[in-house]
């Protein structure tokens, strides 16, 4: 099955409907998606993590959205905080290839995202450039996922920090004698701008306390489409 590609999100909402269930992709394609972040060089994914999300395209309620494994026997896969999605992994599953079935409420199409989570220090600070270094390479893993739509894809912006919801989190950053400061939001999300002309400073990037997530952060989402989604109306 291919993939499709989508950028953005959308946008309305839905009413609650019964969920219907159908076949949404094979069991290899998200095999591979794994095996093509594991085919890059071990010194250029160290200290990142790849992270698989469902993308609906509209909200849906907790719950609205299950997965199972089909091969002879059927195994439910859960779905963690914010769509997260961790396919049991095994040569077997691997070789049978098996159906992965969707569970969605009527007309609701659901993608996947790929996302290279970068591992925070497990103590001190870490240096604007040694962060933004990460930011690179996190962002070049996942235009490996994209292939021929790798062209499109937009480049990364700047560091995405997420804390807790409604946490006052702070990232600073003092270079000479220029302190620059950034704020999380209400949904505890900070950004830091990627600044080609701080690349090649050590100054330590200093957060108030460490983040639950950092990501590369892109103007829009890249979500990747099973192309048998285009006949859910």
């Amino acid at each position: 099955m291919a993939w499709l590609l989508g950028l953005g999100l959308s946008l309305l909402c839905l009413t609650p409907a019964a969920a219907v269930e159908r076949v949404w992709l094979r069991y290899g394609e998200i095999a591979e998606l794994h095996e093509t972040f594991e085919s890059i060089a071990p010194e250029q994914r160290r200290g990142l993590r790849l992270r698989l999300r469902l993308d609906p395209s509209v909200p849906v309620p907790v719950g609205g959205l299950r997965l199972f494994v089909s091969p002879t026997a059927r195994v439910e896969v859960p779905i963690h905080a914010d769509h997260l999605v961790v396919l049991p992994r095994g040569v077997h599953w691997r070789q049978e290839d098996p159906e992965v079935l969707l569970q969605a409420p009527p007309g609701v199409k659901v993608g996947l995202v790929v996302e290279v989570g970068i591992d925070p220090p497990a103590q001190g600070s870490r240096s604007y450039a040694d962060w933004m270094q990460s930011v690179q390479q996190a962002a070049a893993g996942i235009r490996k996922h994209a292939g021929f739509w790798a062209l499109f894809m937009p480049k990364a912006t700047g560091l995405d920090l997420r804390f807790a919801k409604g946490d006052a989190a702070v990232a600073s950053l003092e270079v000479q004698g220029v302190m620059r400061r950034w704020q999380a939001d209400a949904n505890g999300r900070l950004i830091v701008p990627l600044d080609a002309e701080l690349l090649s400073s050590p100054a330590p990037l200093q957060l108030s306390h460490a983040p639950l997530l950092a990501l590369p952060h892109f103007k829009t989402t890249m979500t990747l489409m099973p192309s048998g989604e285009s006949a859910v109306k």
